[in-house]
C-alpha cells in the first residue's frame, strides 16, 4: 500500500533526525569532554557546565526515543537555541553559527512553520544580545 506524501515527509523527518542523533551522539562526546576539559584547565567554568549539559541533554534526547518525535525535535532545538545563546555571551559571536543553525534544522525536522518560529526567536536573540 502505498505511502501518502505527508506519511512519506513524516517517515523521512524521523530516519533524517534518528541518523542525525546518532552522529551528533558521538560528536558531542569527541568534542565536548576535550572542551570542558580545556575550558576547566583555561579558568572558564561556564563553558565546562554548558558543553556538559548540551552532552546530557543530547545523550537524553538519543536515548529516550519512546518520547513523541516533536518533543525530542523540540528539546534538540532547545538543546541548540542554549548552546548558541551560551556560546555568545561567553565566546562572542561563535555563537552566531549555532543561532543559524537552528532555524535551518527546525524547517528541516518539523516543518516551515516551526523553522519560521525559530527564526524568528533567533533574530530577536541575535537583535537583543547585539544591543546588550
Amino acid at each position: 500500500m502505498p505511502m501518502t506524501g505527508s506519511a512519506d515527509i513524516a517517515e523521512w523527518r524521523l530516519r533524517v533526525f534518528t541518523t542525525l542523533m546518532s552522529m551528533v551522539r558521538w560528536l558531542a562526546l569527541l568534542s565536548a569532554v576535550p572542551s570542558a576539559a580545556l575550558a576547566i584547565h583555561r579558568g572558564v567554568p561556564a563553558i565546562a557546565l554548558m558543553d556538559t549539559l548540551a552532552l546530557a541533554w543530547i545523550l537524553a534526547i538519543w536515548r529516550l526515543d519512546r518520547i513523541r518525535y516533536q518533543v525530542r525535535v523540540l528539546n534538540f532545538l532547545a538543546m541548540l537555541y542554549g548552546v548558541a545563546i551560551g556560546t555568545m555571551v561567553t565566546v562572542d559571536t561563535l555563537g552566531l553559527c549555532f543561532l543559524m543553525a537552528a532555524p535551518v534544522m527546525a524547517v528541516i525536522l518539523l516543518g516551515m512553520r516551526a523553522g519560521m518560529a525559530m527564526l524568528a526567536l533567533c533574530s530577536a536573540s541575535m537583535m537583543a544580545l547585539g544591543l546588550l
